[in-house]
């Protein structure tokens, strides 16, 4: 039976199973990763790994970092109010609770997303598609 006894040591939650796309930033640095989120993407789960691999290097990054998430398909569009915003626990919970309701549908407009990126002026940009 999957039964423990009282007092028993839990086990902490196991890292996520999806590698980092990177290791953490420098503070004061500032990263757009730009999301497809083209029909394309649904195929093979490719959306679902991409979602993961974002969700597990926003997990990593200091609170002095600042971030956004655009998600892309014939337009692109933030995950978050506003601009870029700092790696706190809570802009990152609410940019992995954006993440989880995105769909994978129509087609991709790379060079919108690129431009919208851009736009935000930050250190690096991250495309995945």
């Amino acid at each position: 039976p999957n039964v423990k006894p009282a007092g028993a040591v839990v086990a902490a939650p196991s890292p996520p199973l999806t590698p980092a796309i990177h290791g953490a930033m420098q503070a004061g640095q500032t990263i757009v990763y730009v999301l497809d989120c083209s029909g394309s993407m649904g195929e093979f789960g490719k959306l679902t790994l991409a979602r993961a691999a974002l969700v597990s290097t926003l997990r990593r990054q200091p609170g002095e970092v600042r971030f956004q998430v655009l998600a892309y398909n014939s337009t692109a569009r933030p995950v978050l109010p506003g601009g870029c915003v700092p790696a706190t626990p809570a802009n990152i919970a609410s940019a992995e609770t954006a993440l989880a309701n995105l769909k994978a549908s129509g087609k991709s407009n790379h060079v919108e997303a690129v431009r919208a990126a851009v736009a935000l002026r930050p250190d690096v940009i991250v495309l995945l598609t």
